[in-house]
């Protein structure tokens, strides 16, 4: 993942990506358009984040993929899955004191 050549893949993937839907958007196929520039916002992200993400453990990689894939098909679903995530956040089990300490 630390190979700079993926990372100019998925940015050039992204800058056509875009162009392509914004190109369909204003050519009348408005539907079309707006996946494909959802999707280049989405690997534009990516691309930024390259360098962090050649830190994340392995294991995650999956997961969040398929968060990402399901908030980029139904936005909507965000709004019930924020709050569940932040109640789940504070009712994770948490070390006791004494083993900070110690």
């Amino acid at each position: 993942m630390n190979n700079p050549t993926n990372r100019r893949i998925i940015g050039a993937a992204a800058l056509a990506v875009v162009v392509g839907g914004a190109l369909l958007y204003w050519n009348g196929e408005a539907p079309t358009g707006g996946v494909l520039l959802r999707s280049g916002v989405v690997l534009a992200a990516i691309w930024f984040a390259w360098p962090a993400l050649a830190r994340v453990d392995t294991r995650w990689l999956l997961p969040a993929l398929l968060a990402l894939i399901l908030i980029v098909t139904r936005p909507l679903l965000l709004l019930w899955l924020l709050p569940l995530l932040v109640v789940l956040g504070f009712l994770r089990r948490r070390p006791s004191s004494s083993r900070r300490r110690g």
